[in-house]
């Protein structure tokens, strides 16, 4: 199976855009079940992973400063979920077990999709044959 055939196109992505509120982030991570969701600034380059740790956190260090209102780019991501590079396949495996995706980005670091962990078995099981 090929890399197409198991990354989930941005397009079916829940992505947060950093100029989002922590408030709509929170609520559009609850809408669709999500601990966490892809980061991407405005040009759609992968900022990196945003948890709903990382924004109670947030609000727990900033409730009376208007920590609901605050950016996603004002928020400190805790989780190191680097992204890889469409042309980088290699160590899909071990970075996808730490996380519940893998943010998959193209040469010019914009995020394209993401590969969910449970896809994984899909991938070993097509390099093997």
């Amino acid at each position: 199976m090929s890399l197409d055939r198991i990354i989930t196109p941005l397009d079916r992505v829940t992505a947060l855009v950093t100029t989002a509120s922590v408030r709509d982030a929170l609520g559009e991570l609850a809408a669709h079940h999500l601990a966490a969701a892809p980061l991407v600034d405005g040009e759609g380059h992968y900022a990196g992973t945003i948890t709903t740790g990382d924004l109670k956190r947030h609000i727990a260090d900033h409730r009376e400063r208007g920590a609901l209102k605050a950016p996603l780019s004002d928020v400190p991501q805790h989780a190191q979920n680097p992204a890889l590079s469409v042309d980088h396949l290699g160590a899909l495996a071990a970075r996808a077990c730490g996380h519940g995706f893998v943010p998959v980005v193209d040469s010019d670091g914009k995020l394209v999709g993401i590969i969910d962990r449970r896809r994984l078995p899909d991938l070993r099981f097509s390099r093997a044959a």
